[in-house]
């Protein structure tokens, strides 16, 4: 039989050889044969698969109807189900720059900002809720505090004029502002406060930054966006500006409320002018188009800070380095500001510094990195103390109290530190 097939191949061969067109219809005939094969294969196992899921959806359906009769399966433990890592222990009272740690927070703490007078330390955590600390409690056991309650929306910033006596809060859901006036008594309705006034929604995006100058002449407001707009205290919008930098991070106004500067996305910073009358100081407005450019960083910025004179401006940026810019500077003649001088974190250079601060008295500078705060000397950057693990989560606000000795940090953890300012005047 061997012998029989391999002639009767020899003459298919033959004639396929002798006849072309015969050997193209056998190529084709080949081809789609092969192609039946693969698909009837790929068909077999589609219907084996489908027929495990019809199983697997059966099971679910099972568990789901057990579940209903309160038999609930216990879920299958994954790798993310793992352990979560323990939290970083935060310091205690035996750090040496440790005064205070306020507690009975619900949520992250958005913003702890000391009055520019001194007498409050305002706590918003996006709640319906602001805490308005009397300052000088804060040294004692009992820490007195006024409750400004918001009517129908969360308070997620504060902040206040010169005097202390009126304080604005940016909300979080409906991007909306409110102005505040503190009493030290009871007024008419047994409260501490007044709502004066609430603004109407103009913002479309989340809000990032909500200010109130310093002269109590104008609201400055930034979103998540590109958008900035200025208001004033009966809250019209007055100016409407664009950073145009992708995302605005942070803002900021000097003490003598003459400048205002946003950090973006991008590594500038922008800095606008405010307009007043020259003989009676009255406020005129806002110049539109921005009049100096920070320029330096490789980076976003996270934190802005102006020096009491206002002709310095600290900047905190996410490549991992803060800078002191001379802002002093002849800008109508299209003269640049100057870098004095530039610090690299000290953790990790890779770490963003995430805010920055310089003191009332223009002798201190806090810094910010993860949960850990640096104090540097303003005049030159030197590093002089650390207070490592402040907070057991990220901080997410620095502010110093009136006369330089207190520095207030809002966490993510739910608590605002207050801490002793290393040098001594």
């Amino acid at each position: 039989p061997r012998l029989e097939n391999m002639d009767v191949t020899r003459d298919l061969v033959a004639r396929l050889q002798a006849d072309p067109k015969l050997a193209i219809a056998s190529g084709v005939i080949g081809i789609l044969v092969v192609l039946v094969v693969f698909v009837l294969g790929r068909k077999s196992s589609a219907n084996k698969a489908s027929s495990g899921d019809a199983k697997e959806t059966d099971k679910d359906s099972t568990d789901v109807a057990e579940s209903k009769k309160g038999k609930a399966k216990k879920p299958e433990k994954r790798d993310t189900d793992a352990a979560p890592v323990a939290p970083i222990k935060s310091v205690g009272p035996d750090h040496p720059l440790y005064l205070v740690r306020l507690k009975g927070y619900k949520n992250a703490i958005d913003g702890a900002v000391f009055s520019h007078d001194g007498r409050y330390l305002g706590v918003c955590d996006s709640t319906r809720v602001v805490r308005v600390y009397f300052a000088d409690s804060l040294s004692g056991k009992d820490h007195r505090y006024i409750q400004v309650n918001m009517e129908d929306d969360n308070a997620m910033f504060c902040d206040f004029s010169s005097s202390g006596s009126d304080m604005i809060v940016g909300m979080a859901d409906k991007q909306r502002i409110a102005a505040y006036q503190i009493l030290e008594k009871k007024g008419k309705e047994n409260k501490h406060y007044v709502r004066k006034a609430q603004f109407a929604t103009e913002h479309k995006h989340p809000l990032k930054s909500v200010l109130l100058a310093p002269s109590a002449a104008y609201i400055l407001s930034c979103s998540t966006e590109t958008e900035v707009l200025v208001w004033n205290l009966q809250g019209k919008v007055i100016e409407k500006l664009d950073t145009k930098q992708l995302k605005n991070y942070c803002a900021a106004i000097s003490p003598d409320s003459r400048f205002f500067a946003v950090g973006c996305f991008t590594a500038d910073v922008k800095v606008w002018e405010a307009l007043y009358d020259k003989k009676t100081n009255i406020f005129m407005g806002i110049k539109k188009h921005q009049v100096m450019d920070l320029k330096g960083h490789k980076r976003g910025i996270l934190g802005i800070s102006f020096s009491p004179d206002s002709k310095k401006v600290a900047t905190a940026s996410v490549d991992g380095t803060w800078k002191m810019w001379d802002i002093n500077v002849r800008y109508e003649m299209q003269e640049d500001p100057k870098v004095i001088f530039s610090v690299t974190n000290p953790v990790d250079p890779a770490l963003p510094f995430t805010h920055v601060a310089i003191s009332p008295n223009g002798k201190c500078v806090a810094t910010a990195t993860a949960n850990n705060i640096h104090f540097w000397d303003a005049e030159n950057g030197s590093r002089i103390a650390d207070v490592m693990a402040a907070h057991s989560k990220a901080i997410s606000s620095l502010s110093w109290s009136k006369n330089s000795e207190w520095l207030a940090s809002g966490s993510h953890d739910m608590t605002v530190g207050v801490w002793k300012c290393p040098i001594t005047w």
